[in-house]
């Protein structure tokens, strides 16, 4: 987990406290970079900061306490709750020991195929398993421990934006491969119906609101 660097004037009043499965760590603020904290497997990791003293953030995350996986994003990496459904397209899931992943296929269950498979762990999570996998077309993740089913997480489909623009051939992104494009491509949000944002929409929108450019001047658009 990283910590966020706060504002100068803030960090030196901030003390951080993370119950990261295996115990709790507590590290001051930092101003410069983001402060990272191996977190170990648990029922739910837990954040605290105070600020002068006083409580100033308490954050419960899940991680085996409502399911026996957990998600990440594949692309960007973020963690994706998973008690409303797996609202991804691209997940990395871990497993602990004795857990199997399976996609429901006709009246049965299949295994969930993998595309990649992480490095073995250590440490605290020696034995759990890390995955990448396509959720595209999948149903429903179905977990199963010694043949039996345990729990049924459902695959929201359609829920991450899509980028509409023409790619330049043969050059791709150096973190994960993706396209790179020439001119700014459109934002397809396909969860709130069929209409994108463009960089031109989002100046007329800027330039309709704040004629002036007095409003937080150029956080959005220089």
């Amino acid at each position: 987990m990283a910590l966020p660097p706060l504002d100068r004037e803030f960090a030196a009043l901030v003390q951080w406290r993370v119950s990261a499965g295996y115990g709790t760590v507590e590290r001051p603020g930092r101003a410069l970079g983001a402060d990272r904290v191996p977190l170990g497997p648990a029922g739910w990791w837990r954040i605290e900061a105070t600020r002068g003293g006083a409580p100033a953030l308490n954050v419960m995350i899940e991680c085996f306490g409502g399911s026996a996986m957990v998600a990440f994003d594949g692309m960007a990496g973020a963690y994706l709750p998973d008690t409303a459904g797996l609202a991804a397209e691209d997940a990395w899931i871990v497993t602990p020991p004795g857990v199997e992943l399976m996609a429901p296929v006709g009246d049965g269950l299949a295994p969930l195929p993998a595309q990649e498979h992480g490095a073995s762990l250590h440490g605290a999570w020696a034995g759990h398993r890390s995955t990448r996998h396509d959720l595209r077309g999948i149903e429903a993740v179905v977990l199963v421990r010694d043949g039996k089913k345990q729990e049924r997480i459902a695959v929201t489909q359609g829920t991450r934006p899509h980028i509409k623009g023409t790619p330049v051939r043969d050059v791709t992104g150096l973190a994960g491969g993706e396209d790179v494009h020439a001119e700014a491509p459109d934002l397809y949000l396909p969860a709130w119906g069929p209409w994108s944002v463009s960089l031109a929409s989002m100046r007329a929108i800027t330039a309709a609101l704040d004629p002036l450019g007095i409003l937080n001047p150029g956080k959005i658009f220089a």
